[in-house]
């Protein structure tokens, strides 16, 4: 059994019919992103199950005592309901995992309490993983009660039964003892609410908090499972392409040979160092090949480029970039052997190996990596920068207007278009009578300054305070010489 990194919680929330309470318990539970949250004494009205799920944002499951509420990213694959619906069984998928969660409230009154333990049995909980919920008992009136009362423990040693096969992590991951529920009329406080974990789990991390909730009595009780830090297999293991190795075989016939049942513990331990030098030196032997082909087609790459021939058609460099290829295909595909094996070891996860193959070093300079459109390096850098630039150039470069094309295009949508007469109309240039209405039509204390492009650089500007006069209506002296081209700033 494998159970990824969780944070479950459970909480007696104490009815949350009223849309302000449940708005209130929704905003506090996001807060701490758990994974699974088990709710007891909910109240849910069956016709309001759905409208729930849909305030939480995330998978639920509702009863009118119990409730089971999931992070967005998982989800259930089966529940059950069962003992008039105070027992919750549901399977749940976190991070790839499924397993069972049991989500359990008993009742408040002694009598029907102990009707309800005895209905149960080990078989009840046997396919779960997580047992949690307010069970209205105490396992150890000493120490879960205060003050303490003989025999007030309710009815516990008939829960006892049924979950043999757990433990209470709870408690295990707490710092220090804690109590749930506080019985403000009497004075007392207990330890009621619970989370039992499966045996299975008992070499994985615990942390438990205990905190206080609103609108509730009882206080919110959170477990983190960590599953347990790897450990490397105690026997080593031999690499199984070695075993064709004639020296290997040579070794370990001439250690075992002479065995004898006295020597056999000493012998096995000097077959098993061999075994290791010659997995060691072939390894060497490995990553020395590879260097002498990068190098052999380095080599080849160099005679190619001062004998003017093309790096893709030269014999020389096809057969070593062949080579090169070979070797590296070999060492990956061994890679991913052992990365495959180290990731069933760890429970079918991702293994640090992985991620140190994933997560390749950075390269110092990216530019040295570039290659051609053949996947050849470039010759030098003036070559490397030419196709680059005309890479980005050819890129960014706008395209040719295809009348045509865009004519199809726009076919289809009724738009309106204009008639050649008003293209000629815009084509043509601004008139002095144009120019004379727009001017007349400005704000008061504002005229139009003219703003020339001179050949000697100087730009003539009108002061604003009068109007240029030869926009004036009200004159008929002839318009001053002004230049053939200007910008009027409005």
């Amino acid at each position: 059994m494998t159970v990824p990194p969780i944070k479950i919680a459970t909480l007696n929330c104490r009815g949350i019919a009223t849309q302000e309470a449940r708005r209130t318990l929704f905003h506090y539970l996001r807060k701490f992103s758990f994974d699974i949250i088990c709710l007891q004494e909910t109240n849910t009205p069956s016709t309001r199950a759905d409208f729930w799920t849909q305030q939480w944002l995330g998978p639920a499951l509702w009863s009118r005592h119990v409730g089971i509420l999931l992070h967005p990213k998982h989800s259930f694959r089966s529940h059950s309901f069962s003992h008039q619906q105070r027992l919750l069984i549901a399977d749940v998928t976190v991070q790839g995992h499924t397993f069972s969660v049991a989500n359990m409230y008993a009742p408040s009154n002694s009598t029907a309490r102990s009707k309800f333990f005895r209905s149960l049995s080990p078989a009840t909980f046997a396919p779960c993983t997580f047992v949690a919920g307010d069970w209205n008992c105490v396992p150890d009136p000493t120490q879960d009660r205060v003050p303490y009362s003989p025999g007030h423990h309710g009815h516990w040693p008939l829960l006892a039964p049924s979950l043999t096969s757990f433990f209470d992590a709870a408690l295990q991951g707490a710092r220090t003892h804690y109590f749930t529920f506080v019985h403000t009329s009497h004075g007392s406080s207990h330890r009621l609410d619970h989370i039992f974990a499966s045996v299975a789990l008992s070499s994985y991390h615990l942390s438990t908090s205990v905190e206080a909730a609103p609108r509730t009595d009882h206080k919110l009780v959170s477990l983190q499972v960590t599953p347990p830090s790897f450990s490397k297999p105690l026997l080593w293991r031999l690499n199984s392409s070695l075993l064709s190795d004639d020296g290997l075989y040579a070794t370990t016939e001439r250690i075992l040979g002479a065995v004898t049942p006295c020597t056999w513990d000493a012998r096995k331990v000097l077959a098993r160092s061999a075994a290791r030098d010659h997995a060691y030196v072939a390894s060497n032997h490995r990553n020395k090949d590879l260097r002498r082909l990068q190098q052999t087609l380095l080599r080849a790459e160099t005679a190619a480029r001062a004998q003017s021939r093309p790096l893709h058609q030269d014999p020389a460099v096809i057969h070593a970039r062949s080579s090169l290829d070979a070797a590296t295909a070999a060492a990956a595909g061994r890679a991913f052997l052992r990365a495959r094996v180290r990731w069933l070891e760890q429970g079918e996860q991702c293994s640090q190996y992985f991620f140190s193959r994933h997560r390749a070093p950075r390269t110092t300079s990216r530019l040295s990596v570039v290659r051609d459109n053949n996947g050849f390096l470039f010759a030098s850098a003036r070559s490397r920068q030419s196709f680059v630039t005309s890479f980005w150039s050819q890129l960014y470069a706008a395209p040719d207007l295809d009348s045509h094309a865009c004519d199809t295009f726009l076919s289809p949508l009724d738009m309106p278009t204009l008639s050649p007469e008003d293209v000629a109309l815009l084509s043509a240039p601004v008139t002095a009578a144009e120019l004379k209405a727009v001017v007349r039509q400005l704000p008061l204390r504002k005229s139009p300054a003219l703003t020339a492009c001179l050949t000697n650089g100087i730009a003539p500007t009108f002061p604003s305070s009068r109007a240029p006069c030869w926009l004036s209506s009200t004159t008929s002296s002839p318009a001053p010489s002004l230049p053939s081209r200007g910008l009027l700033r409005l």
